[in-house]
Order: structure tokens, then C-alpha cells, then sequence
């Protein structure tokens, strides 16, 4: 989120995680603008990795470290120049596409969990590629010495 986005509302679902709501309206030219609905939840990952990953420690805590105490799923809408008479019907819209769109697969139990499942499986995915390729140049480097 940047400094400007303004606070619309919040939305509590049934499995305890709250949608907050963001205006992102950026002025783009003469009486135009870029209409942007932000939509982020915070997932806290107190204990959901460690409990459901047999991976090591080690790496569970590397993705700790790097996500921090909480994930967050975001969403963005965009209405792209939209003229400044028409913002408010058109960030209304944006707000009413995503909750009859979303609301149903986001109250479910499972998935806060498994959307920090998921992230956590892309994240290490990611770090055995990089790790990978560290490992490749070095060899590559002592190579050519």
C-alpha cells in the first residue's frame, strides 16, 4: 500500500481474516483517472508452515524471516480513464464485482492456511532455483580460473 491509498472499509470474514478496502485514484490527464480498488487481507502465519510442512527448520524460518509475521493476499481492480464525474460509480462497481466475485472463496475455512501453503511452496521453488544458480556461477568462476 503507498501513503496515499485512502481506507474505504473492512470486510470480517467467517474464518477471522479481515478485506480491507483501498481507494488507489490516480489523476492520469485533464479529467480523466486511473481507478484502482485495492483489496488486501493480512494472513498471520503464527505456526501454519512449522505445522504443516515437514521441511527443516531452517528453511521455514528463512521464509519467516523474509515474509515477516503475517502474509498478505492482494487484489486490485482497475478502471483505467475514467472520467472524474464517473469515479465514485465506478470504484462502487469495483467494490460489488469483487464481493459477489470473491467473498465465497474467502470466508472458506482453509484459506488463509492454504494460501500461506501455497506462497510457502513458490517461495522455496524460488530459493532452490537461486541457490541453484549461485551455485552454477561458482562453479562456472572457478572454471575459468
Amino acid at each position: 500500500m503507498e501513503a496515499r491509498d485512502r481506507l474505504l472499509g473492512s470486510i470480517s470474514l467467517e474464518n477471522g481474516l479481515i478485506i480491507s478496502l483501498y481507494d488507489r485514484l490516480r489523476p492520469v490527464a485533464g479529467d480523466r483517472c486511473l481507478v484502482q480498488l485495492l483489496i488486501d487481507i493480512p494472513i498471520p502465519l503464527d505456526g501454519i508452515i512449522l505445522d504443516e510442512r515437514p521441511d527443516s527448520e531452517d528453511s521455514v524460518q528463512a521464509f519467516l524471516t523474509h515474509y515477516g509475521p503475517e502474509l498478505h493476499y492482494q487484489l486490485t481492480k482497475t478502471r483505467h480513464f475514467v472520467p472524474k464525474q464517473d469515479v465514485d460509480s465506478a470504484l462502487s462497481e469495483l467494490q460489488k464485482e469483487f464481493t459477489s466475485a470473491s467473498l465465497a472463496y474467502l470466508h472458506h475455512p482453509a484459506f488463509g492456511k492454504r494460501y500461506a501453503l501455497k506462497t510457502y511452496e513458490e517461495w522455496t521453488e524460488k530459493e532452490r532455483c537461486r541457490l541453484a544458480h549461485t551455485k552454477a556461477v561458482s562453479a562456472a568462476e572457478l572454471a575459468q580460473r
